[in-house]
Order: structure tokens, then C-alpha cells, then sequence
């Protein structure tokens, strides 16, 4: 990942890294690290205790974009943060969930490749790259972002199924 500046306000800037945490918390609700999860929850003695010395020496960088990007729905406060991390989780759960149904009902072998991404996770992990992540070609034709749901999904229903009745076997 680069450090490129992305976003300057007067003499301080955002470097890449940082802007694509930014957009995937406002995007998706990814958490964004200790760091942004301060300046998102406007906290500013926290902000500056968790940042690394650039980050730091660019805060008013920060406070500006929040103030003219960020929504304030999902930003000024610890509870903000937390709901709205909370809100996309479970929208990208249950839209993971009605596609994982819709893939079962139509054939195709979510199960299956389920298995197989599970018996190659050490390889996929040694050489996943997060610059990766939406790549349509991740994984059996679906992206890296969307294997981490289905893993949590695939959890739930061996680990411990909602209705209570027998884990799935054989998986």
C-alpha cells in the first residue's frame, strides 16, 4: 500500500492507506482501526494517543475531512461508530445470507466450494494480499470480502445451527 497523499487540507494530508480504511468504514462499515475509530467517534485525546507520529502531525487533515465528507449520522460519537459498524454488519450478513440461499436453491456448489476453500485457507492466507479484496476472481469466482462472510455464515450454521437441530455433517 502507498503512503500517496490523497486528501490535502492547506499544508496536511491523508495518505492512501488511510483514505481506503476511511471509505471502507463509511462505505461497508469495516472498523477502521483504533486510530480512525477516535477521529470517527471525535475524540480527540484518543485520536492523538493511538497515531503514529504523521498521522499526529496531520489531525487537521482529519477533523476536515470528517467535518465536510462524513456523514454525521455515522460519525461524533463512540455510540455513532458503534451503530453504524453495527447496521452494515447486519446488512452484509443478511444480504450474504438471502445470496448463500439463492445459491443453494439454484445448485450451484456453495457447499462444496465451501469445503475446498476451508482445506486451502493456510496457502490463501500466506498469500492474500488486502489490495485484493474485491477482485472478482478471489476465490472460485467470488471476491475475498465475501469469503469472510460466508466462512461466518458456514460458522453458524455447523457450529451452532439456529433451530437448534443437528450441525451440518460432512463439511
Amino acid at each position: 500500500m502507498s503512503n500517496r497523499k490523497v486528501y490535502c487540507f492547506n499544508e496536511f494530508y491523508i495518505r492512501e492507506g488511510m483514505m481506503d480504511a476511511i471509505r471502507r468504514y463509511v462505505e461497508h462499515g469495516i472498523p477502521p482501526g483504533d486510530f480512525l475509530e477516535a477521529v470517527f467517534a471525535n475524540n480527540l485525546t484518543e485520536a492523538i494517543g493511538r497515531a503514529d507520529g504523521e498521522n499526529q502531525q496531520n489531525i487537521v487533515a482529519y477533523a476536515q475531512y470528517m467535518y465536510a465528507h462524513v456523514p454525521m449520522e455515522i460519525r461524533g460519537s463512540r455510540e455513532k461508530v458503534d451503530g453504524w459498524i453495527r447496521q452494515k454488519a447486519a446488512e452484509a450478513a443478511l444480504t450474504t445470507n438471502m445470496a448463500i440461499a439463492d445459491d443453494l436453491r439454484s445448485g450451484n456448489d456453495l457447499l462444496g466450494d465451501l469445503a475446498s476453500a476451508l482445506e486451502n485457507l493456510p496457502g490463501l492466507m500466506a498469500n492474500y494480499k488486502r489490495d485484493k479484496l474485491d477482485e472478482p476472481d478471489g476465490l472460485y469466482g467470488r471476491p475475498f470480502h465475501e469469503w469472510g462472510k460466508i466462512l461466518r455464515v458456514a460458522q453458524v450454521l455447523i457450529v451452532d445451527p439456529p433451530d437448534g437441530g443437528d450441525r451440518l455433517a460432512g463439511v
